[in-house]
């Protein structure tokens, strides 16, 4: 999975509402370290938001 294709799963999980799975990937996107790459890490803020996850957002 590639940054690119990883943060449209993470829009998809916030719009689906899927914590769990979108925790998952975020434990991908740390392990990948593709955590750093601008739009990843703006679609994990956007996720957290939207299920209403605030204090992981600014983890």
């Amino acid at each position: 999975m590639d940054p690119f294709l990883l943060s449209l799963a993470l829009k998809a999980c916030a719009i689906s509402f899927s914590g769990k799975r979108g925790e998952s990937l975020h434990g991908y996107c740390v392990k990948t370290e593709f955590v750093s790459y601008v739009f990843v890490g703006s679609a994990l803020m956007d996720m957290y938001m939207k299920i209403g996850k605030v204090c992981e957002c600014c983890h």
